[in-house]
C-alpha cells in the first residue's frame, strides 16, 4: 500500500504575469500568499495566521474597524478629547453585528423551503 500524500509532497501553484516578476499569487494546501514584491506581502497560513509585511494603510472609520467581531473602536477617539481620571473612555465599546442577523435569517429560511 503506499504512503499517503500530506501537504508538503503536493507543489505550491505560483502564478505571476512574467518569469522575471517579483509580485505572485501562491497557493498551497494550506496557505495562500499575495506577493508584490520582496518588501510587501499578505499571507494567511493554516498554521501562523494572517501576516502582513510591509507599510498598511487602512480606510475605514473607528466604527467600521472591528476588534474580535464584537467590539468597534470609540468615536470620540478621534476627538482628541484625553481620556483621564475624572472623565474616563474607553478605547472599545460593545458592538455586535446585529445588522447580518436578517441576511442569515433569510438564509436558513431558504434552505429549509428547500428541504421540507
Amino acid at each position: 500500500m503506499g504512503k499517503a500524500l500530506t501537504s508538503q509532497d503536493i507543489p505550491a501553484n505560483i502564478w505571476r504575469k512574467s518569469p522575471k516578476s517579483s509580485a505572485a499569487i501562491k497557493l498551497s494546501e494550506t496557505s495562500v500568499a499575495m506577493i508584490g514584491g520582496p518588501d510587501h506581502a499578505l499571507v494567511t497560513d493554516e498554521h501562523f495566521g494572517n501576516i502582513i509585511k510591509g507599510p498598511v494603510s487602512m480606510t475605514a472609520t473607528p466604527q467600521q474597524i472591528r476588534i474580535s467581531g464584537f467590539w468597534t473602536l470609540n468615536p470620540f477617539l478621534t476627538s482628541m478629547i484625553p481620556s483621564t481620571i475624572i472623565t474616563p473612555m474607553p478605547t472599545l465599546i460593545f458592538n455586535p453585528p446585529l445588522g447580518g442577523i436578517e441576511a442569515l435569517r433569510q438564509a436558513v429560511r431558504d434552505l429549509t423551503s428547500l428541504i421540507v
